[in-house]
């Protein structure tokens, strides 16, 4: 009764907010609230871009790798220092552009097909990372309330949908402070669920994963990173360079962390029951290691991370697809745009919102889920991180993403796919770079 309590007052504190940020007189109010967002709240939205399901899903990952398991967090935390060192060069001319994310980018320093790739990937990458929290928030209502997991993920996506159709990103940024406080209240409780668990079994039960292989889930991480949407979507709504900076920083600190924490309660959890399903990891970790009350408080703290985790992927997936709408039609935006144009973001909004759902009822593996949204991230790395570096003409752009999406699916159809090797995705594209760069150079 208490789980189902915590839910209506987080439900309701949400429309609230949503309903305080309906009035929106143009798009880019609507998917970047004015571009005013301030340090803290950069920070905070950066720290949760590990969301509920990512916490469900690296408990997992360090109950399967062990300790290693905190390489993948030290390269995210490597990935948002170097963003945050780069924040004026990326906002540049973003304003004046009016950059909602990436793909925008893209399409301006690498040419047409090169953006419209960045496109499918972060659509592709991000749309997988929305079903990964709606699978992993019906998972954990029907662990703790007793209700079908179906149910629950529905349940969850009517009411993400309907606050993001109410509120726009203010409303998301505002969901963001509420989880970082929410994740801020949360790390004890997984201290003291790992601390409680030493005397249940051996940590040294679990082998370690090989340095070459730590190795590769750290470039994993930071070209991840390196190449996120929603990273780049938080950096164009901050308020100034300063504070696209300063809260990247924050964030990443605050996620290094946290994950610090996550593999533990993995580790332990291992010791404690090796043969167990992995998916299981957090909340039978939990359960063993917390009286009840605090399991079930835990419980309803990631499961508000799911909730405003979803509802920041709903909205850049919303984004994207507004952007590329808007880039491939007859009008374009401005200041004065009406308010059919804001309803038509919102009706956006609440098609990705249906579709997700219905998605994460029939994709339910977190790890699987997990793994090929970093990859597809990872196709895109090497000419993000170029384009920082130095203006590539188009062929280069479209040829790095061509490279490193064929080995992407090399790798799915051989089956040879894994977190640990996931960073070759890269060779490729920044073969091609320097190749082709070098040749034009050479030519010239």
């Amino acid at each position: 009764m208490l789980t189902y309590a915590a839910i209506l007052t987080y439900g309701l504190l949400v429309l609230g907010l949503a309903y305080n940020n309906r009035t929106v007189r143009t798009v880019d109010s609507f998917l970047m609230a004015e571009r005013s967002v301030s340090t803290m709240g950069v920070g905070a939205a950066t720290f949760s871009l590990v969301g509920g399901g990512e916490i469900v899903a690296l408990t997992s990952l360090a109950f399967l790798y062990g300790p290693s398991a905190i390489s993948l967090f030290i390269g995210y935390a490597l990935g948002f220092f170097l963003l945050g060192l780069l924040s004026n060069r990326i906002r540049g001319g973003a304003e004046k552009e009016m950059y909602v994310s990436l793909p925008d980018y893209m399409y301006k320093r690498c040419g047409n097909l090169a953006g419209f790739i960045t496109f499918l990937c972060s659509l592709g990458a991000f749309f997988s990372l929305l079903m990964l929290q709606l699978s992993a928030g019906g998972l954990l209502l029907s662990q703790i309330g007793g209700v079908e997991a179906a149910s629950a993920t529905i349940a969850i996506g009517i009411l993400v949908t309907s606050y993001l159709a109410i509120g726009g990103f203010r409303t998301v940024i505002s969901t963001d402070m509420l989880q970082g406080a929410s994740r801020m209240m949360l790390i004890p409780f997984l201290g003291w669920a790992a601390y409680s668990q030493l005397s249940l079994g051996s940590v040294q039960a679990q082998a370690t994963m090989p340095t070459m292989a730590a190795i590769g889930m750290i470039l994993t991480g930071f070209f991840t990173a390196m190449a996120s949407a929603d990273v780049w979507q938080r950096v164009y709504a901050a308020k100034s360079s300063a504070s696209s900076r300063n809260g990247l920083w924050l964030g990443g600190l605050l996620m290094l962390l946290f994950g610090v924490v996550l593999v533990q309660l993995g580790i332990h959890a291992f010791a404690v029951a090796p043969s167990s399903v992995a998916d299981d990891a957090f909340v039978s970790s939990v359960r063993l290691g917390l009286p009840e009350w605090a399991s079930l408080l835990a419980v309803i703290l990631v499961l508000i991370s799911v909730i405003s985790t979803a509802d920041t992927e709903i909205f850049l997936v919303s984004s994207l697809l507004q952007s590329e709408r808007r880039r491939r039609s007859i009008y374009t935006l401005h200041a004065g745009d009406s308010d059919g144009t804001v309803n038509s973001a919102r009706g956006i909004v609440v098609v990705v919102g249906i579709l997700s759902t219905l998605a994460a009822l029939v994709f339910s593996d977190l790890v699987t889920i997990y793994l090929w949204l970093i990859s597809a991230l990872l196709v895109l790395s090497p000419i993000v991180i170029a384009s920082l570096i130095f203006s590539p003409r188009p062929i280069t752009g479209s040829a790095a993403l061509v490279f490193s999406g064929a080995l992407f699916i090399g790798l799915v159809v051989s089956g040879a796919l894994t977190l640990e090797n996931a960073y070759l995705i890269v060779l490729p594209g920044f073969g091609a770079v320097a190749l082709i760069e070098l040749y034009f150079r050479v030519k010239r």
